[in-house]
C-alpha cells in the first residue's frame, strides 16, 4: 500500500514553464508508468497570477480546492470545498491567483494513460531549445515538418517524449463537471458509523468521486475489487494499519485489496476510484522512444 504523509512533504518546483504563472507541487501518490491506470496525486499551489489557455488533454483530471478559486471565473470555477472532474478530450480554461489544490492526474477511459511530470521536466529543456513557451503556447522557432508554427505548451512536451503527434480523445462531455460536496447528504453503509458521499460517476468505465466519513471511535473496511482506489483526508484523525492519518495524508488501496480504516476523531476522505479496465484488455500504445529519454 502507498502511503503519503502529506504535511511532512516539501513543495517543489514544477520544472516546466508550459503553462504561465508560478506554480509548486507536493507530490503524494503515484501509479505504475505504462499502465492505462498510471495515475499522479499531488497539491498543487499557485501563487498571483496562474493561467492556462483553452486546452484540452488525452488524460483526466480530478481537483479538489483546498484554498482560495480555480478555474476559469464565472459557472466554471471551483470555490474552496468544491470538486471538479476534468474529462479527457474536454477543453477548459484557467484564470487563478492564489489558490491550494488537490490535483488527481490519471489515464482516462479511453486508455491513453498519463504521462508523468518526472518525464515532463525531463523534456522541457530540449524543447526549450527549440522554441518559447509563453501563456501556455510552445511557439517553435522552425516547426517540424507536418507541425504547426505554436501548439499547446502540454501537447509539444507530450509529441517529444512519445515520438507522434497526440491525438485527442472525442470528448465525451462539454464541460468539467463541477460539484459541491456540501449539497449532498451522507448515505449509511454496512459499517456502524460510516457514512458515504456519491459525488459523481463518469463515463463507460465508472471513474468515481466521493466522500467517506468516519465517526469517532468508528472503523470502515475499505476494499476496491476491480480497480485502483486513492483516498485523501480532508478532516479528522485516525489510522490505516501502523501508520497514523490526519489532513493531508493520502493512501491507495490497490484492485483486490482491503484496508481497515479506524478513526480518533470524526474523519472525512475525498474517495476517487479510477477507470476499471479488464484484464487483458487491449488499450492504445502511449510511449515510444524519443530523444527526451535518451
Amino acid at each position: 500500500m502507498q502511503f503519503a504523509n502529506g504535511p511532512t512533504i516539501p513543495f517543489r518546483d514544477s520544472g516546466t514553464r508550459h503553462r504561465e504563472g508560478n506554480i509548486e507541487f507536493k507530490y503524494l501518490l503515484k501509479g505504475r508508468e505504462g499502465s492505462p491506470q498510471n495515475y499522479e496525486l499531488s497539491v498543487v499551489r499557485t501563487t498571483d497570477r496562474f493561467y492556462g489557455p483553452p486546452h484540452r488533454h488525452n488524460f483526466d483530471q480530478v481537483r479538489f480546492v483546498l484554498k482560495g478559486k480555480f478555474g476559469q471565473p464565472g459557472r466554471l470555477e471551483l470555490q474552496t470545498g468544491e470538486v471538479g472532474y476534468y474529462p479527457e478530450g474536454t477543453p477548459y480554461q484557467i484564470d487563478s491567483g492564489d489558490t491550494e489544490v488537490l490535483l488527481l492526474q490519471f489515464g482516462g477511459a479511453a486508455g491513453h494513460g498519463f504521462t508523468h511530470y518526472d518525464e515532463l521536466r525531463k523534456s522541457y529543456p530540449i524543447l526549450a531549445e527549440k522554441g518559447e513557451f509563453k501563456d501556455g503556447i510552445f511557439r517553435w522557432h522552425t516547426p517540424p515538418a507536418g507541425t504547426a508554427k505554436q501548439q499547446d505548451g502540454y501537447e509539444a512536451l507530450w509529441e517529444l517524449i512519445n515520438g507522434k503527434p497526440l491525438v485527442y480523445p472525442k470528448a465525451r462531455y462539454h464541460n468539467p463537471v463541477l460539484m459541491d460536496p456540501r449539497a449532498f447528504d451522507w448515505s449509511p453503509t454496512r459499517d456502524i458509523g460510516v457514512q458515504v458521499k456519491h459525488l459523481g460517476r463518469f463515463t463507460e468505465r465508472d471513474i468515481t468521486v466521493g466522500q467517506v466519513r468516519i465517526e469517532a471511535g468508528a472503523r470502515a473496511a475499505l476494499d476496491s475489487p476491480d480497480t485502483v482506489r486513492l483516498l485523501y483526508v480532508v478532516e479528522g484523525s485516525g489510522r490505516i494499519g501502523g501508520q497514523e492519518l490526519g489532513a493531508g495524508c493520502a493512501f491507495e488501496i490497490l484492485q483486490g485489496q482491503t484496508h481497515s480504516v479506524s478513526a480518533d476523531s470524526d474523519m472525512v476522505l475525498l474517495d476517487m476510484l479510477l477507470p476499471r479496465f479488464e484484464a487483458g484488455e487491449s488499450v492504445p500504445a502511449t510511449r515510444v522512444t524519443s530523444e527526451a529519454t535518451a
